[in-house]
């Protein structure tokens, strides 16, 4: 029985990163570090890793966390962080991570390209508007899956209203989801 509760055990991380989307490479240690945090921690455990990343799916943060290293380390426009020559640290993950919405559009058919996860994110999760400006309508909130020992089988999401003329309290929450994994 204990060997049955083990191997059905995981770890849940939640994180809400700053908002700094004018410093890149602050972003870009702050994913680093989060993940890699909770992929230590984890053990070798399947983990969850959700929270508000204030990271766009086109962000080269994004890239990292769903490939394990930034697209161009080298490029002027890589928001590779500052450090000294001789720290081994570096803005990379072990294992990239799995965008449970990016799997749950990917197994439900709503995106052919299974290489393209930040085609599969949902179209927003976040609305904000502050007085008469344009509203701030993107997605920046996320679940990651890490050390997932099988692909994920079955995934329901909530059903969402995108019509982002519907008022708020009208809307079902894009974040509420079931996920379960066949053994």
């Amino acid at each position: 029985a204990d060997a049955d509760i083990e191997s059905s055990s995981f770890v849940v991380g939640t994180y809400h990163m700053p908002c700094s989307f004018w410093l890149p490479s602050a972003m870009t240690i702050h994913c680093a570090l989060s993940a890699q945090h909770i992929s230590r921690y984890a053990n070798g455990k399947p983990f969850v890793f959700c929270g508000d990343f204030n990271i766009k799916p086109i962000d080269a943060m994004y890239h990292m966390m769903s490939n394990g290293k930034l697209a161009d380390e080298s490029s002027i426009e890589s928001p590779m962080p500052f450090t000294p020559v001789d720290d081994p640290w570096k803005p990379r993950l072990d294992q990239p991570l799995v965008s449970a919405y990016a799997a749950a559009s990917i197994a439900q058919g709503g995106c052919n390209d299974e290489f393209n996860d930040m085609m599969a994110e949902p179209d927003f999760t976040n609305y904000a508007q502050i007085r008469n400006e344009e509203p701030f309508i993107d997605t920046l909130d996320y679940i990651w899956l890490g050390n997932q020992p099988q692909p994920i089988n079955d995934v329901h999401l909530g059903q969402t209203n995108t019509n982002i003329n519907t008022p708020r309290s009208l809307r079902i929450d894009a974040q509420c989801f079931a996920l379960s994994m066949q053994e």
